[in-house]
């Protein structure tokens, strides 16, 4: 078990049978920012990539401040998952001071989703930040259905349409743990929700080919 997880990044999947995304494969979905770099991927530059933000911010103090950081190729049929942010101890006031912080400083976001359940924190990162927010598509069935349809994609090239950088173990955990009917292990599992849903298959401007 100690393999599975520590070396394998395998955690808590002997129970798999009830697992919402049994489509995710630790060994197909997650590269190394090395292996990134041998497909000819560049996320940097802005020509083939938009970046996104997704947030969560959980409906307790002992729910984590979730935010995906995720990139997402020029024909909308791939999506990098390149950073996280999962903080637990946090405050309404240093919430957007995190967000931001954990932000890259030369990335330019095209959108930041948010849940509807904190409209308070859309007013402050745009009232302090000027950061404009846009208000996701909370629809849970077809959200996670959407998600599900993106794991299964392959590209042309032969790899997954969604990739997840290996650093980002909180979003690799909660893949392998998710379980639609518990209130658990589920943070950046709805702020990616938010996102595939809302920007790339609720959206026919840029809905995957």
């Amino acid at each position: 078990y100690y393999i599975q997880r520590m070396i394998e990044g395998k955690w808590g999947i002997a129970d798999g049978e009830n697992i919402t995304y049994k489509e995710f494969k630790y060994n197909e979905h997650v590269f190394s920012f090395e292996a990134i770099k041998e497909t000819g991927i560049n996320i940097a530059d802005p020509n083939e990539w938009t970046h996104f933000r997704a947030i969560d911010v959980g409906n307790s103090s002992e729910s984590p401040l979730a935010v995906i950081f995720a990139a997402a190729n020029k024909r909308r049929d791939r999506v990098i998952i390149y950073d996280e942010l999962y903080e637990f101890e946090h405050s309404p006031t240093s919430i957007c001071k995190l967000i931001v912080n954990e932000s890259y400083g030369d990335v330019k976001y095209r959108k930041t989703y948010y849940d509807s359940a904190a409209r308070w924190l859309k007013n402050e990162l745009s009232d302090n930040y000027g950061i404009e927010c846009t208000l996701s598509n909370k629809s849970v069935e077809k959200g996670i259905l959407a998600v599900q349809k993106w794991l299964l994609k392959r590209h042309f090239d032969g790899l997954p349409s969604i990739i997840v950088l290996d650093h980002c173990q909180n979003c690799i955990r909660e893949f392998q743990v998710y379980q639609r009917d518990e209130k658990k292990n589920d943070h950046l599992m709805d702020a990616l929700r938010y996102f595939i849903y809302t920007e790339l298959e609720n959206n026919s401007t840029y809905r995957a080919l």
